[in-house]
């Protein structure tokens, strides 16, 4: 497993889910931002899909024990910045919208 690669691949599928989430709060049919429609964004967008790709990728190698261990510390760490991150957007929508 090529570490740099990885990071790499986990960048890039945070700023997919972050751009996937503002989309979804900017344009959500309801067109108003609460709390309720930025953790349904953050819950669709985000959680349900942040890091299938880079686990996908990776359980077709044969890895260790260690690497797997690895790969989802890792999954899990830019999950939760990304997840930080939306929040926070969606808080300063909250407000700004109000």
């Amino acid at each position: 497993m090529d570490i740099i690669v990885l990071e790499n691949l986990l960048k890039k599928d945070a700023r997919r889910c972050f751009e996937d989430f503002k989309y979804s709060l900017l344009n959500n049919p309801f067109s108003i931002i609460d709390e309720g429609i930025v953790n349904a964004c953050v819950e669709s967008e985000i959680n349900q899909s942040f890091g299938k790709n880079a686990f996908n990728r990776s359980l077709n190698k044969d890895i260790t024990e260690v690497q797997y261990n690895y790969l989802t510390r890792e999954i899990k760490k830019f999950k939760n910045l990304t997840i930080r991150t939306a929040s926070n957007f969606g808080k300063n929508r909250l407000i700004t919208s109000n």
